[in-house]
């Protein structure tokens, strides 16, 4: 019975990054699944045995600062929802923490969400082909249209994670790697950049070429094979310029991003909202500096100020911060985003943090993608977040030091 509780509580485990890039709707009921079993196995003794590690605190910290900001919300409702959606901000490191892993177990997690992303990608393109000829419109292999399960910017940082890690595998750890042949995960590299093209997020995009160069170069430090590294940087770089050049739909979306930084006027692109948006988060968070909205009134405060600013395209969508510093600044105030940047870097000060290829990708990436997405206001942002920081935080030592390496 102990085996088959463990092997459950790490299929499930499985599941969850599997599910996460596929239905929004599934991943509550596989990680209530996975709790379940948890709990049944043992799993709040093994977390009490832990309880008094500093990392818990921080992130316990920041969750009961957000809980003390009901109190002062004006908005109950969506103060609650908020604290749900938050929820696995606070779950996962205490899941985590209880949570023993071999090496060969922690590679296959990330195994599963690349082939979680790649059955996402694949469906995605079936979809959008259908689309194509029911309508003859091109315009259904782009953006939104294209990205069937999640928001295109959350789809790219997910298949940017995912060609991370592929390098990482093919650079440090290939044999616990499943997909042996470099032939096959540059060939998933390809497809999973081609995707993130189509998606046509600026900061994937961004995100895109700064993977691609970091892992070429760790491959080639590594290997000092320096023609297949030549070969494969300046083959990824033509293809993707190739594919602006002649896609006038991501054309279209980089000149308005230009544009909308440049001119002095008021543009509703999705640039130019931001950019309005910032102004008038910080004008937001000069009223209210040390505590904040509270909980859950961030939305409703900025929609206001759009009505003021006669701003009727950004009332009608009702959009956030978009911007994770930003959103946090505006709703718990300086004091309490202490505790979220605290939550943030903890990691950084073990000295295990620097030498960790991994953990470094990934904090790399979600403090860009937290410049122009409030991740952590929706599941798909706070899941993949919640989950994979606390799975390297407290397996920092199943990854390959960068030194024993290069």
């Amino acid at each position: 019975m102990k085996n088959f509780l463990n092997r459950l509580e790490y299929i499930l485990l499985c599941a969850i990054v599997f599910v996460l890039p596929l239905h929004k709707k599934v991943i509550p009921i596989v990680i209530a699944s996975f709790c379940l079993v948890f709990v049944i196995n043992g799993g709040l003794t093994r977390i009490l045995a832990n309880i008094r590690r500093r990392y818990l605190v921080v992130t316990s910290a920041y969750y009961v600062f957000l809980l003390i900001g009901i109190l002062y919300s004006d908005l109950l409702d969506e103060a609650l929802f908020d604290i749900e959606v938050k929820f696995s901000l606070f779950l996962f490191p205490f899941l985590f923490s209880g949570l023993k892993f071999n090496s060969r177990q922690f590679s296959e997690v990330f195994l599963w969400f690349i082939f979680g992303c790649l059955l996402a990608t694949v469906i995605c393109m079936i979809t959008a082909i259908q689309y194509y000829f029911n309508s003859n419109d091109v315009s259904v292999f782009y953006y939104q249209q294209l990205s069937v399960f999640q928001h295109p910017s959350y789809f790219s940082m997910y298949l940017n994670f995912c060609i991370y890690f592929i390098y990482y595998f093919m650079v440090f750890n290939k044999e616990e790697y499943k997909i042996k042949s470099d032939f096959v995960s540059i060939l998933i590299i390809i497809i999973f950049s081609l995707f993130i093209v189509l998606l046509s997020s600026k900061m994937g995009l961004v995100t895109l070429f700064l993977v691609i160069f970091t892992g070429t170069l760790l491959w080639f430090l590594k290997s000092r094979a320096v023609f297949p590294s030549i070969m494969v940087f300046a083959m990824l770089s033509t293809m993707i310029y190739f594919s602006f050049r002649f896609s006038n739909q991501i054309q279209g979306r980089l000149e308005e991003a230009v544009n909308s930084i440049s001119e002095d006027k008021v543009t509703f692109t999705t640039t130019g909202a931001r950019i309005v948006i910032w102004k008038i988060g910080l004008e937001l968070v000069q009223k209210k500096p040390f505590f904040g909205y509270g909980t859950g009134d961030v939305k409703h405060e900025l929609v206001e100020e759009y009505k003021k600013n006669n701003y009727s395209h950004l009332v009608e969508f009702q959009l956030n911060a978009h911007n994770q510093y930003l959103q946090m600044l505006i709703a718990i105030g300086l004091i309490g985003s202490l505790t979220f940047w605290a939550y943030l870097f903890f990691p950084v000060f073990d000295k295990r943090f620097l030498i960790n290829s991994v953990y470094l990708g990934f904090m790399g990436l979600i403090l860009i993608n937290f410049l122009t997405e409030s991740m952590l206001e929706t599941q798909a942002g706070v899941v993949f977040y919640a989950f994979f920081n606390s799975m390297l935080y407290f397996n920092m030592d199943k990854i390959v030091p960068l030194r024993m390496r290069l």
